[in-house]
């Protein structure tokens, strides 16, 4: 039996990029009571966990490289 899984895709300048969250089930799991807990959907919760990892310089964490230098 296969588990869940989540992407993010991201839209700029007309192009389209999905990024697959490679998350066990025991996470997804996590986010899901996190986000009822919220209030909000599992897709605006992961949205916002996306900005802030962004926003704190941690884009190579979504596409597998090293965190920018800025981070540290």
């Amino acid at each position: 039996m296969e588990g869940a899984n989540l992407a993010v895709t991201i839209h700029l300048r007309g192009r389209e990029r999905t990024v697959p969250l490679r998350l066990s089930n025991e996470i997804i799991t996590a986010l899901a009571l996190e986000s009822q807990l919220r209030e909000m959907s599992l897709g605006q919760l992961v949205g916002e966990i996306v900005a802030g990892a962004l926003a704190a310089g941690l884009s190579g964490l979504l596409d597998g490289g090293p965190p920018s230098a800025d981070a540290a």
